[in-house]
């Protein structure tokens, strides 16, 4: 029941994250996985933010320009610039609980952004070594560890050139992203 639960709540704000408030980023900047890439990744970040993962929602605010979005099932934080989405997760596995409502005390658990340009598998595993096995409810997934993160990705072919969509962040939320995104 308990699985059950998790795994509907984890539906419902993932499909509402991808359906309803990722912002589409006309000015996406280019993306290239150096060691700079690696040594930002390691850190929880990504590159050109200014937010990490493991940061306060206060702290987030104070540094990084933005609104809450908060709906059914969804605790996102949107920058105002550069279409980088943070996630906070709802559901509280050691209490069971769930909120709908960001506190100032919250961590980032994911961050996403799309940038611009083409990442393949075999650039990934030059810097972070081979995908971490699958967890996520039976289905492969190709995330890459850094630290004590966890890094997914897809590339897609947008117009004449290619957009990536990258995210990092725990393993649960990276679990479930991976799940939902085809990472």
């Amino acid at each position: 029941m308990k699985f059950l639960t998790r795994f509907l709540c984890a539906f419902v704000l993932l499909f509402s994250i991808i359906a309803v408030v990722v912002p589409t980023n006309s000015h996406a900047q280019s993306i290239k996985v150096n060691k700079s890439f690696k040594s930002a990744a390691k850190k929880g970040k990504l590159l050109g933010n200014k937010g990490y993962v493991g940061m306060t929602y206060k702290e987030l605010k104070t540094s990084v320009p933005g609104k809450a979005i908060i709906a059914e099932s969804v605790n996102v934080y949107n920058a105002k610039r550069g279409g980088t989405m943070y996630g906070f997760e709802q559901y509280n596995p050691h209490t069971g609980s769930i909120s709908f409502k960001v506190k100032n005390t919250d961590d980032v658990e994911y961050i996403s952004n799309s940038y611009s340009g083409k990442l393949t598998h075999k650039q990934m595993i030059k810097y972070f070594g081979h995908p971490v096995g699958n967890r996520t409810y039976g289905t492969k997934n190709k995330l890459y560890k850094s630290g004590v993160y966890y890094i997914g990705f897809r590339s897609y072919k947008s117009g004449k050139g290619y957009i990536t969509d990258i995210a990092i962040g725990t393993r649960d939320m990276m679990d479930l992203a991976a799940y939902f995104n085809g990472y």
